[in-house]
């Protein structure tokens, strides 16, 4: 499973955002922000795929540390939970 192509096409799809379409080191820049102008409720619908999309349970800690707030953040939760499989 490519991880990577699958969380874009869901940041693509659920939060109209196409990662690839900025510099790189967007990845890294918060999601909830004017560059990317993503809502609060877009967010959870986001955590919501993300967790039926691969299978896993977001740990509580990726939302209260703000690691899922980014596409590299998102990625890292999203293989963390994968390995724990």
């Amino acid at each position: 499973m490519d991880i990577e192509k699958k969380l874009k096409e869901l940041l693509k799809s659920v939060v109209n955002v196409d990662i690839d379409s900025f510099p790189e080191e967007a990845r890294k820049f918060p999601l909830l922000s004017a560059r990317f102008n993503v809502y609060p409720h877009e967010m959870m619908g986001l955590y919501l795929k993300v967790e039926q999309a691969f299978k896993i349970e977001i740990p509580d800690s990726a939302i209260d540390d703000g690691t899922f707030n980014s596409f590299d953040g998102i990625l890292s939760v999203v293989t963390g939970a994968l390995n724990e499989k």
